[in-house]
C-alpha cells in the first residue's frame, strides 16, 4: 500500500490475517515496519492538552501527576 504522500505502509489486514495464519516476516520487513511507526509516533504529540478546570479524582496510580 502507498499513503498519500506516496510512501509505502504496511497492509494491516493482510499482516493481521498472515499473524494469525502463524506467518512470518523478514528481518529486513520487521526492521521496516519498527521504523515506520517509530518515525510515526515521534510525529505524535505526547502532551495531553485539556481544559481547566479538571474535576474529579485521580486514581491512586496517578497521584504523583497531582503537582
Amino acid at each position: 500500500m502507498v499513503d498519500q504522500h506516496g510512501r509505502r505502509k504496511p497492509n494491516a489486514e493482510f499482516l493481521r490475517g498472515h499473524f494469525l495464519r502463524e506467518g512470518r516476516l523478514t528481518e529486513i520487513q520487521a526492521l521496516t515496519i519498527l521504523r515506520q511507526a517509530t518515525d510515526l509516533l515521534t510525529t505524535e504529540p505526547n502532551v495531553l492538552k485539556v481544559k481547566s478546570p479538571v474535576t474529579g479524582m485521580l486514581p491512586p496510580h496517578l497521584f504523583n501527576l497531582q503537582d
